[in-house]
């Protein structure tokens, strides 16, 4: 390679690194001002973004940018006040996820004296509060839980602590003035009643202003109603010997009286019929409603006695009440002065109607009659930070211990922090963890291919595993070997190549490859190994625990079966047990474990089954039922019984399949009963037309009580208690299939990479004891496993490969 070559590849630019979250503040601040001004799914859910992101929202600055750009405050719900002196409720109106539960703005003061204050109403997020027996004002803040005291001006008590001037009525507001501050505004009279005096307080003095009086000769109350506040003037509804309206201006420090419309007396029954609101351009609008009719009137000039009716709204039209379903007249409840809606009960329920845009929402709450005060606020307040992973370590198992034992569970959980890792890579963790499920969970399934088995993954994503994972590639196989597979078992697979006359035993999630070798009776060349099958000792398929591999065959003559067991445990194979059978009868289906017994379905002379006892290493042959039919080859096939208890023979004969069950004693299979018939084309739903053709079964999964059909109109798994069918996507013909379950747990998805087939074994494949070089099951170390158990090698370091669902991740531990 010529230098100039050499400098031109290592000048070749990298991919670019993924782009990072926003770094630039400012930037970031003018993108979350942007957000909409909604209660929970704003600004305390970017709060949990991150850490950066909290301290941004949480800031005092950006919350004031935050308020003035959005100006109007969302309505969050109303507040109640009875009318004896009880703890106001709040009854939220919004709608998940924003809808504040009633309990967060909830007002319960420190003392005992909750049931000693009234309510005067709300404004800019902002609850204003009065205790009649202490002369206190209470301004609260319901967002931050923020209470101010306030104790009414000295010259309204005498020397002794009783009051000179009654307040009845009060009125609070923010002024933003360089910082967020309110002002209250309190309404008093002589207990004569020939007198009203006003006051104003101010939170950023601390100090009551110059207390104001007007002489006012009516006899009268005011009512319980909100105030309204337009422009700097606040506004109270008036009723004694007539309804009249009193303005307090902030700035000019004065009170006036302003009469209403003489006609509105007429119409004017209860308080619930009559509110005065800003109007949308600033001005004061005259809320009357007589029946169904909402008259709106407003002041021609605002002080001066002149009024003029702006228009009427026809509420049974507007909320389409039905004819002759009128009942009681509407009320008016509340109003939201920053919204311009009104609050309104009726028979049919309570209604916020926009006086501008007539729209109208109906509130799912119901409203009983009472004073509702409108509480609108910006709910700044970020979410609190999340909690820290538990820390208490057996806590956290115990609760990983529930995660579903899908193949994306516990390599997810992986992830989250190393503490989590750690627990979960734990050898006690994973065995609690496989004795909880019991059940693993049913990864795909393995065809048997000319050259290697082939994996086909049935589950959906993300817990389904792509193909390559489960890949069986044996170093230095040139291809040519034909490798049979016998069948899948507690997490392991089961192949024999016929050429070497070996068994391998392989753990798809580990990589681990047991060679074992088989007796000497089977090396002999008048003798055929037919089948074999697997099994974990202890159950659980843990790959760390041993197994025993059961062997068949017979002579050329075909008269008699040979069975052996080998055990992981001992590295020994134990004695040749004999039984005769049928010449012609050949084994191509995958054994059926029930307990302690192995079964294999002989394919010739009436589907007779080879029965071996593993405990007393007994063989004997159990005869199919007499009368059992099927379709031809693909027709029967052998499966536990649901109970757990048994053997049933599945046999499709034209489109029904016949469940048989065996009758057993401690000897095995001692008859036959024909315990229920599935009439498939009913269960899958298709027809059975000339040209249509019957299904073929093409395994069974022993762990899962579950059948693989092909039929004319796809592929199904049928799960044989309850009924229930899944569509296999795959196309499953011409071969044959055995299901592979396992418990995709942590320790196996980050062990191994693939093999690397460059890789040549020193000591090469010859005669029947071969010494494979292989990686092992633990990392960076390879394993030489021979006949008499396997040895390690040199310290490596490879790469470490797991999955995440079809993510595929690498580590290199280098």
């Amino acid at each position: 390679m010529s230098e100039a070559e050499m400098t031109r590849r290592r000048r070749r630019p990298t991919s670019p690194a993924p782009a990072q979250p926003l770094e630039d503040d400012d930037l970031l601040s003018e993108i979350l001002l942007r957000l909409p001004p909604l209660p929970s799914s704003s600004l305390p859910r970017a709060s949990v973004v991150c850490s950066r992101w909290r301290l941004i929202v949480s800031d005092p600055g950006f919350l004031r940018r935050f308020q003035s750009r959005h100006r109007k405050h969302p309505l969050l719900g109303f507040f109640k006040a009875g009318f004896r002196r009880v703890d106001p409720t709040f009854i939220p109106t919004l709608d998940p996820p924003d809808r504040i539960p009633a309990a967060r703005f909830s007002w319960r003061l420190p003392g005992g004296d909750d049931d000693r204050y009234s309510m005067f109403g709300c404004r800019h997020g902002l609850v204003l509060l009065f205790n009649w027996v202490l002369h206190r004002l209470m301004v609260w803040d319901p967002v931050t839980g923020d209470r101010r005291a306030v104790d009414i001006p000295g010259s309204f008590l005498d020397g002794h602590g009783r009051s000179l001037v009654v307040v009845f009525r009060g009125a609070v507001r923010c002024v933003v003035d360089g910082g967020c501050h309110f002002e209250v505004a309190i309404l008093g009279n002589h207990p004569l009643q020939t007198r009203l005096f006003t006051c104003v307080y101010s939170s950023k003095t601390g100090d009551w202003g110059n207390v104001i009086s007007t002489e006012f000769y009516s006899a009268g109350y005011i009512c319980h109603h909100s105030s309204a506040l337009v422009g700097n003037s606040v506004y109270w509804l008036f009723q004694g010997d007539g309804i009249s309206i009193l303005q307090f201006d902030f700035d000019t420090q004065g009170l006036a009286r302003i009469d209403v419309p003489p006609d509105v007396h007429a119409h004017v029954v209860t308080y619930y019929q009559i509110r005065i609101m800003p109007a949308q351009d600033g001005g004061l609008l005259l809320l009357v409603l007589p029946e169904f009719s909402l008259n709106v009137i407003r002041p021609i000039v605002m002080g001066v006695a002149g009024w003029m009716l702006e228009k009427t709204i026809e509420l049974d039209r507007l909320l389409s009440v039905e004819p002759g379903r009128r009942g009681a007249a509407p009320t008016i409840l509340g109003f939201v002065e920053e919204h311009n809606e009104v609050l309104l009960c009726t028979d049919i329920g309570a209604f916020m109607v926009n006086l501008h845009s007539m729209q109208f929402k109906k509130l799912s709450q119901t409203m009983e009659p009472g004073f509702y005060h409108p509480f609108t606020s910006f709910y700044t307040k970020p979410a609190p930070a999340p909690p820290q992973p538990l820390d208490n370590d057996d806590l956290l198992s115990e609760i990983l211990l529930r995660l579903p034992p899908q193949p994306s569970s516990l390599p997810r959980a992986s992830l989250v922090c190393t503490r989590w890792r750690r627990l979960l890579s734990s050898a006690a963790f994973l065995r609690r963890f496989r004795t909880r499920h019991r059940r693993p969970p049913l990864l795909g399934l393995f065809k048997e291919d000319s050259v290697y088995p082939i994996f086909i993954p049935t589950l959906d994503s993300p817990d389904r595993i792509p193909p390559a994972r489960f890949s069986w590639r044996v170093p230095g196989g040139s291809g040519e070997d034909y490798h049979q597979l016998f069948g899948c078992r507690h997490g392991r697979v089961l192949h024999y190549s016929r050429r070497r006359r070996l068994l391998m035993v392989w753990d798809p999630l580990t990589g681990d490859r047991r060679a074992v070798d088989i007796p000497a009776l089977f090396h002999r060349w008048d003798m055929v190994v037919y089948h074999g099958s697997v099994r974990c000792v202890d159950g659980d398929g843990c790959y760390s625990n041993p197994f025993e591999v059961a062997v068949v065959g017979t002579d050329t003559s075909g008269t008699v079966a040979f069975i052996c067991v080998y055990s992981s445990k001992t590295g020994n194979c134990g004695d040749v047990i004999s039984s005769p059978i049928s010449p012609g009868d050949y084994m191509s289906f995958s054994s059926i474990l029930d307990g302690d017994f192995l079964y294999w379905l002989l394919g010739n002379h009436g589907c007779p089954i080879l029965q071996f006892n593993l405990v007393k290493q007994t063989a004997t042959l159990v005869n199919a039922p007499p009368d059992l039919r099927t379709n031809s080859y693909g027709g029967f096939h052998i499966a536990p019984a649901e109970d757990g208890g048994g053997l049933v023979i599945l046999a499709v004969t034209h489109f029904s399949l016949n469940v048989w069950k065996g009758k057993t004693n401690r000897d095995g299979i001692a008859g036959w009963v024909l315990e229920k018939t599935i009439e498939l084309h009913r269960l899958l739903s298709f027809g059975t037309g000339p040209e249509t053709w019957a299904p073929v079964i093409l395994c069974f999964a022993e762990e899962h009580d579950a059948v693989f059909l092909s039929t004319h109109v796809g592929f199904f798994m049928v799960n044989m208690q309850s009924m229930q069918f899944k569509n296999i996507p795959q196309i499953l013909k011409g071969s044959l299939y055995y299901p592979f379950s396992s418990f995709y747990t942590k320790e196996a998805a980050e062990l191994l990479p693939p093999c690397d087939m460059s890789k040549k074994p020193k000591v090469p494949f010859a005669g029947a004891l071969p010494d494979i070089e292989e990686y092992g099951s633990n990392i960076g170390e390879k394993l030489v496993a021979t006949n008499s158990g396997p040895r390690h090698k040199k310290k490596i370091n490879p790469k470490q490969t797991f999955y995440v669902g079809s993510l595929q991740v690498e580590i290199d531990p280098n």
